[in-house]
């Protein structure tokens, strides 16, 4: 999820590090909360989709903006507009294991669900407009012949376990 300037979990209490940041919290059976963490810098930064992995992962992904920090790492958008990041943390004491980042310079890039599956493959759909960078590959969305402007492409990306880069493929409809 996502908050603004101070929220109250259980006895944590966490300030945001700008506009808005990405929270994540793990509760036991009885609704106590377990640990607690949260994502961000000094722009507008939320949490979008979570997928709990057999290995005990927990990979969250969402939009940052400008520089956000994700527990000892930090990402750096490509643009003054917001990309997508996908997070691994351990669910067990929600420290992160690694993190990456996808998106283009111009445009709100984002996320829109994950999955992980038995082997641990991470999978992430999302959409981005004009020029992003997706895993190791560049795509440009399609341009809407009415206006000129780059309409809203799809993308599924996914990662290995540990972080490696997959396959990214990109998909597009008629000018969205």
């Amino acid at each position: 999820g996502e908050f603004g300037t101070v929220i109250q979990l259980g006895a944590t209490t966490m300030t945001t590090y700008g506009s808005l940041d990405a929270v994540v919290a793990k509760f036991n059976g009885e609704g106590e909360m377990l640990w607690c963490t949260h994502f961000g810098g000094p722009g507008l930064d939320r949490g979008i989709a979570l997928a709990l992995g057999a290995a005990g992962e927990l990979v969250v992904v969402g939009q940052y903006m400008g520089t956000a920090s994700f527990g000892t790492a930090s990402l750096t958008a490509s643009g003054a507009t917001q990309d997508c990041f996908t997070a691994s943390l351990n669910a067990a004491s929600g420290a992160v294991n690694w993190v990456r980042s996808t998106g283009g310079p111009d445009w709100v890039d984002q996320p829109t669900g994950v999955s992980v599956g038995a082997d641990g493959t991470i999978a992430i759909a999302g959409e981005f407009r004009g020029t992003a960078q997706i895993g190791s590959q560049s795509f440009t969305s399609s341009v809407d012949p009415l206006t000129g402007e780059p309409s809203v492409d799809i993308y599924i990306q996914t990662y290995a376990a540990d972080g490696t880069d997959g396959w990214s493929k990109q998909g597009a409809a008629e000018y969205a």
